[in-house]
C-alpha cells in the first residue's frame, strides 16, 4: 500500500477531531438543557404546561429542519450550513442569561431558534463527517463521532443538575452557553478544510471523463418536493433507524416508572442508563472495525438480537440484576446497529447527496421517537409496562428478519 493511500485512509485527522469537539459540545448543550430547563420553568413559574412546551417546540422545529438542512448542505455547502446552525444555536442559548423570570414565555422563542440551529448544525456535522471519513472506515468513523451523544447522554444531565444545585441556575446556564461558544469556535476552524475539499471536488470533476448528459428529473409536484426532502437510497436503511428509535424511546420513556412500580428505587432503575451509555461507547469503538472486516450483516443482525434479548429479559423479570444485564445487552445492540445504519445511508446515497442522506436517517429516527411515545403509552394503559418491552423484543426480532430479506434483495448493504 502506497504512502498516499495510507494518508487517504487516515481517520483521526485534525478536521475529524474538530468535528468530534463540535458534536460533543452541541450534544452536551442539548442534553443539559433537556434535563434542566423543564425543572427551571416549573420552579420559577409553577407551569408544567410551559415546561412541557419547552421540549415539544424544540423537537418539532428540529424535525422540520432536518431534511431541509440536509438538502441545503448539499447545495450550499457543508460549512455554510454548520456555521449558520451553530451560530443561531449559540445566539439563542444566550437568552438563558438575560431573560427575566417574569418573561419565561420568551424562552419558547429561544427553543424555536435552538431547534433551527440544532436541525441545521447537527445534520451539517454528520454531512461533513461523511466527507472527512474515508469510505472504507465510514461505519467506524460515524460510530466514534457518535460517542459525543453517548457521553452527553450520560454526563449532560449530571453536570447540569450538579451545577444548578451547587451554584444556581444562572451558573448552569452559563456553562451551557460557554459550551455553545466552543461549538462555534470548533466549527469556524473547519472553514479551511471545507474550502480545500470543495476545490478538490471541483478538480476531480474537471479531470473525470465526460459522461453522457442525464435528462434532469422533474422537480414539480409531490415527487419533486419529496426528492428535495428525502434521499431515496438512504430511505431504505433509514427504515431501521425508525425501528431502533421506536424501541429506544420506549426504554427511555418508561423504564424508570416500570422499575419503581416493581419495587426498585429511582436510582436503581436509572442505573440502566449508566450501564447502557458505557456499553454503547464500547460497541461504537469496535463495531466499525467488525463491519469493515466482515460486512454490515455481522454488525446489524447480532445488534438486533442483543436488543431482542434485552427487551425480553426486562419484560419477564425486572430486578436490579436484570437492569444491569439487560442494559449491557441493549447498549451493545444499540451501539452496533445505529452507526452502521447511518453509515449505510451515506454509502448508498450519491456523493453529492450525502447531506440529504444524513437528514433522511435523522428524520426517520425522530419520527420513530415521536410515534413510539403514543403507541407504547396506549399499550401500557391496556396491558401494563411489561407488555411494552415484550412488544419491543418482537419488533427488534422482526427488524433483524426484515434486514436479512432486504439484504438478500440487494436493497441494503
Amino acid at each position: 500500500m502506497s504512502e498516499k493511500t495510507v494518508k487517504q485512509e487516515a481517520l483521526f485527522t485534525a478536521p475529524y477531531f474538530l468535528l468530534m469537539l463540535a458534536e460533543l459540545c452541541l450534544k452536551l448543550c442539548t442534553f443539559m438543557q433537556n434535563s434542566l430547563l423543564a425543572v427551571y420553568v416549573v420552579d420559577t413559574s409553577d407551569s408544567t404546561i410551559l415546561a412541557g412546551l419547552m421540549t415539544t417546540v424544540y423537537m418539532i422545529v428540529s424535525v422540520i429542519c432536518r431534511p431541509i438542512s440536509g438538502n441545503l448542505s448539499d447545495r450550499r455547502g457543508r460549512f455554510v450550513m454548520i456555521i449558520f446552525g451553530c451560530v443561531i444555536y449559540c445566539a439563542a442559548t444566550s437568552m438563558l442569561l438575560w431573560v427575566p423570570a417574569a418573561m419565561l414565555m420568551l424562552l419558547l422563542v429561544m427553543r424555536v431558534f435552538q431547534g433551527i440551529g440544532y436541525g441545521c448544525g447537527g445534520v451539517g456535522i454528520y454531512a461533513l463527517g461523511s466527507d472527512i471519513i474515508p469510505e472504507s472506515r465510514m461505519s467506524e468513523g460515524i460510530g466514534i463521532l457518535g460517542l459525543g451523544q453517548t457521553v452527553a447522554t450520560a454526563l449532560g444531565p449530571l453536570i447540569a443538575n450538579a451545577a444548578a444545585d451547587a451554584f444556581g441556575y444562572k451558573t448552569a446556564f452559563t456553562v451551557i452557553f460557554v459550551l455553545s461558544v466552543i461549538t462555534v469556535i470548533a466549527v469556524f476552524f473547519l472553514r479551511g478544510y471545507c474550502r480545500n475539499h470543495n476545490i478538490a471536488q471541483k478538480a476531480q470533476k474537471a479531470e473525470a471523463p465526460a459522461q453522457p448528459e442525464k435528462q434532469p428529473a422533474a422537480k414539480g409536484g409531490v415527487k419533486g418536493i419529496l426528492s428535495s426532502l428525502v434521499e431515496v437510497h438512504a430511505l431504505k436503511p433509514a427504515i431501521f433507524a425508525f425501528l431502533v428509535m421506536f424501541v429506544g424511546s420506549a426504554v427511555t420513556t418508561f423504564i424508570i416508572t416500570y422499575g419503581t412500580g416493581a419495587g426498585l428505587t429511582r436510582s436503581q432503575a436509572a442505573l440502566f442508563f449508566t450501564v447502557n451509555a458505557i456499553t454503547v461507547a464500547l460497541a461504537r469503538l469496535f463495531g466499525g472495525k467488525v463491519s469493515q472486516k466482515f460486512g454490515s450483516a455481522a454488525v446489524i443482525v447480532p445488534g438486533f438480537l442483543c436488543i431482542v434479548g434485552s427487551m425480553l429479559g426486562i419484560s419477564l423479570h425486572i430486578t436490579i440484576t436484570a437492569i444491569v444485564i439487560c442494559a449491557l445487552f441493549y447498549g451493545l445492540g444499540q451501539g452496533l446497529v445505529q452507526p452502521e445504519i447511518n453509515a449505510m445511508g451515506v454509502l448508498l446515497a450519491d456523493k453529492d447527496k450525502r447531506g440529504l442522506a444524513n437528514g433522511t436517517v435523522f428524520l426517520m429516527m425522530d419520527l420513530g421517537g415521536a410515534v413510539s411515545g403514543v403507541a407504547f403509552g396506549a399499550i401500557a394503559s391496556a396491558f401494563g409496562y411489561a407488555a411494552i418491552y415484550g412488544t419491543c423484543s418482537v419488533i427488534a426480532l422482526l427488524s433483524a428478519v426484515l434486514y436479512l430479506v432486504m439484504r438478500r434483495a440487494k436493497l441494503v448493504l
